[in-house]
């Protein structure tokens, strides 16, 4: 799985430099993952492919090349909303995952891969056929402008990495251990899923009316009691709640995040093509590292350790977002 989502993702800052310089429709998004998912389908080599919750997530896309080409379009105070939207998608398609894993425990490797990938090659016929948005060229040079806010601002897109890629390796085993199978356990993700989706765009909303920075400390608030009470969950039903707790609040920080890294790209006079491709990066690298260090200090100190540790990212996190709120003195 790491190596996988190693080798889709990290292209983003030369593939978004792209999307910076040319007359573009967010293509890309599908048709990584129609390939990926037809060569598992063809190839269904048990020792590579385990379709359980925990690595199907690996090829469910990404909006970090849709999203720059609607912020280009939008004006500044709807960028949030729109950007909540396309993050209401993208969350929804991140924990479909867990789901798809049900699906294939019942109709099999090859049949649910390759109708993923049927999808895929339609979604990417449909944007093939939409009109693109105006060309910005830029080099890679431009990110030397960037600032303190938004390096901040792409932390936090890389911090919900992070915590979803705990959360979906730890969970998905803890629930099993409770007597779970794959369908129930895909259907708790996919629930928490169209909780997301419905709430992401509220959340771009409430950024465009409000502000960016307080819908960030209310989520990361509820990040850290969550992961606190997920480190001793004790009951499968208390668990349940938790991933749909988790979910929200952990998601609650991608359309806030992804509005400031637009605000300061844009204050820097940064292409937001080649911002985002920054973030996807980073986000890949949460991604990836979230479930191997999380796994790996489960197993070697137990579930309570890596819990703790989010937890306690998220409160450092927390108190940056505060200090850098308070007014400076003369």
């Amino acid at each position: 799985m790491t190596t996988e989502t190693t080798s889709m993702k990290t292209p983003a800052v030369p593939e978004l430099a792209w999307v910076a310089r040319t007359h573009v429709v967010p293509l890309m998004v599908q048709g990584g993952t129609a390939k990926v998912t037809v060569g598992r389908a063809v190839y269904p080599e048990p020792a590579l492919v385990m379709v359980t919750p925990t690595t199907l997530p690996a090829v469910v896309p990404d909006p970090s090349t849709a999203v720059p080409v609607a912020v280009a379009a939008a004006p500044a105070g709807r960028r949030g909303t729109l950007i909540g939207t396309a993050m209401g998608a993208a969350v929804f398609g991140a924990l479909l995952g867990p789901a798809l894993g049900g699906v294939a425990t019942l109709a099999g490797i090859r049949a649910t891969f390759l109708a993923v990938s049927v999808a895929g090659a339609l979604l990417c016929a449909f944007l093939a056929a939409a009109q693109g948005s105006s060309a910005r060229p830029q080099s890679l040079s431009a990110l030397r402008r960037a600032d303190s806010r938004l390096l901040a601002a792409l932390w936090l897109v890389i911090l919900p990495a992070l915590l979803f890629g705990v959360l979906t390796v730890l969970v998905p085993l803890k629930l099993h251990g409770f007597g779970w199978g794959g369908v129930a356990i895909g259907g708790l993700f996919l629930g928490t899923a169209a909780l997301e989706t419905a709430l992401n765009p509220v959340l771009g909303r409430l950024t465009d009316v409000r502000g960016r920075t307080q819908p960030v400390r209310v989520a990361l608030m509820a990040s850290i009691a969550v992961s606190v009470a997920l480190a001793w969950a004790g009951s499968a039903a208390f668990l349940a709640v938790l991933v749909v707790a988790a979910g929200l609040s952990y998601g609650a920080l991608y359309t806030p995040g992804m509005a400031l890294v637009s605000d300061s790209a844009e204050r820097n006079g940064i292409a937001q093509g080649l911002a985002f491709g920054v973030m996807n990066l980073g986000w890949a690298l949460g991604a990836v590292i979230g479930p191997a260090a999380g796994g790996a200090l489960a197993q070697s100190a137990g579930d309570v350790v890596p819990y703790l540790l989010l937890a306690g990212i998220c409160l450092a996190t927390l108190a940056y977002s505060q200090s850098r709120s308070r007014p400076r003195s003369a």
